[in-house]
């Protein structure tokens, strides 16, 4: 199955958006072995279906969330770089229905902004996204290395370092959406409070 799913995906993506999704899949596959192995298989379909409608124009974008548009809020409506993250889980649910697992949809939804109830599946998605292999903005690459470094053969230890580089990712994200005059998303705030919980749980 994912022989076929990496060549329909393809097709569908151009050659720039196709290496960061193989990037992407780099990424799940070594943080999957580290927090939740017996999760492999299902973050990969996550990670090769995060991005498959981000090459849609705006119109196309507005048109597949006509159904959901107005449970979104302001600066949602207004954020159209995030579209992709809502209107993929429409996709794939369409024309991917194999791979329309309920944690896939979930993640896919979730792997840019956030949100309050993100689960560790949520994470590594949201994760691997921001290190992936090809990212090469100086960010990027620190949180690479952090990430990579901190992985041990103890589950738990690394599911920890997992929740702290999610927290760190979403204030990087965070200050470079104030720097650039850019609008925060509140579900983004409202997944680092619920993850910094689990922190302190631990």
């Amino acid at each position: 199955m994912i022989n076929e799913l990496h060549e329909r995906v393809r097709v569908r993506l151009g050659e720039k958006r196709f290496k960061h999704t193989l990037g992407v899949v780099n990424a799940v596959r070594k943080l999957s072995q580290a927090c939740l192995p017996e999760k492999e298989k299902e973050l990969v379909y996550a990670a090769y279906l995060h991005d498959v409608t981000k090459e849609l124009s705006s119109e196309e974008q507005r048109e597949l969330l006509g159904g959901i548009w107005q449970s979104l809020d302001e600066d949602e409506k207004n954020s159209s770089e995030i579209h992709h993250s809502y209107s993929a889980p429409i996709v794939i649910s369409r024309d991917f229905p194999e791979y329309a697992l309920p944690e896939v949809l979930s993640a896919v939804k979730k792997h840019t902004v956030g949100d309050s109830d993100m689960s560790l599946f949520d994470e590594i998605i949201f994760v691997a996204d921001y290190i992936e292999e090809n990212r090469t903005y100086p960010s990027c690459i620190a949180m690479r290395e952090a990430v990579y470094s901190s992985l041990s053969d103890d589950i738990n230890s690394n599911v920890l370092a997992l929740h702290r580089a999610t927290v760190e990712i979403i204030d990087r994200t965070v200050d470079y959406l104030v720097r650039n005059n850019l609008r925060i998303i509140n579900k983004t705030i409202l997944a680092k409070e619920a993850i910094n919980r689990k922190i302190k749980q631990n």
